[in-house]
């Protein structure tokens, strides 16, 4: 084996920060070059324990010395939707059997995507004490709010599948729609909080203006009405891009899975985010420590 390849070798070894910016990556270098997102990510992914770590700490902290803990937000979220269910079938003339399962499962994902984008906003100023004081890459603290409401979803998820088979909607090709739709969840919201924090790091109106934001659009998603309701092409279900990402985890249960439309707009959808992210992120990399 020559040293060129030894060499190679080498730099694959080691941890996921080693292999991608290790001196063979060298379209990976020159892609670093043009887009400073790439390298603070692969260099986050090598701290992908101790985002792992922290993700906890933050749930255990939200939650501590309370008895059920996590499951607290199971309860809640299950005691609003049968408050709500209830209503909503008769304001709708709906059988609570079909309206219940449409709204929970429209609810947890809702959930996960207002809690994604509401705590987005404060990424970086609320630890800035830790951002200052630790070397660590902008896209820890990133990874590390995308990864603890992951944990949450899971949660959900897993309540979601016992709901569905007590009402008879459970369908065997949840079990390989479920990891496609948890993952294209996780590429959508990489993107989204990276642009969230790096706007909200320099604007402190950000959190109030998007709080308002989320308020309006949860009113103009279907989670507790059907689109059926609205004429087709009207404007609220063709420019609302919630309504695909939702969608993406209701159909899982309702249909066993969402058809190929809703997965290409969330492939469209996560594509340019993740092109917003990198330019927004190029702006502010060298500004976000300063502004905090």
């Amino acid at each position: 084996m020559n040293s060129s390849v030894q060499s190679a070798v080498r730099s694959w070894k080691g941890s996921p920060r080693t292999f991608l910016l290790g001196r063979g990556g060298r379209a990976l270098a020159g892609l670093r070059k043009a887009q400073p997102l790439v390298d603070d990510l692969a260099e986050a992914l090598g701290y992908a324990r101790a985002v792992h770590k922290y993700a906890w700490v933050d749930i255990r902290v939200r939650f501590d010395r309370t008895v059920l803990g996590p499951l607290w937000t199971v309860a809640t979220t299950l005691l609003w939707v049968l408050t709500v269910g209830l209503v909503m079938a008769e304001l709708f003339n709906q059988p609570l059997f079909d309206q219940l399962p449409y709204l929970t499962f429209g609810m947890f994902a809702w959930q996960y995507v207002s809690a994604v984008v509401l705590e987005a906003t404060a990424t970086f100023t609320q630890q800035k004490h830790f951002l200052l004081a630790c070397n660590l890459p902008l896209m820890f603290f990133v990874l590390r709010v995308v990864w603890r409401n992951l944990i949450v979803l899971f949660l959900l998820t897993a309540v979601a599948v016992v709901f569905a088979a007590g009402f008879g909607l459970l369908r065997p090709s949840v079990l390989w729609h479920a990891p496609a739709v948890l993952a294209l969840y996780a590429l959508l919201s990489v993107p989204v909080v990276t642009i969230l924090s790096c706007i909200g790091s320099r604007f402190l109106d950000t959190a109030p203006m998007v709080t308002i934001v989320m308020n309006i659009m949860i009113i103009i998603t279907p989670i507790f009405w059907r689109k059926s309701l609205l004429p087709a092409g009207h404007p609220v279900t063709n420019l609302n891009p919630l309504i695909s990402i939702v969608d993406l985890y209701r159909d899982l249960f309702l249909a066993g899975g969402a058809g190929a439309a809703t997965y290409m707009t969330c492939l469209l959808l996560a594509g340019a985010l993740w092109i917003a992210a990198a330019a927004v992120f190029a702006l502010a990399r060298a500004y976000v420590r300063h502004w905090i």
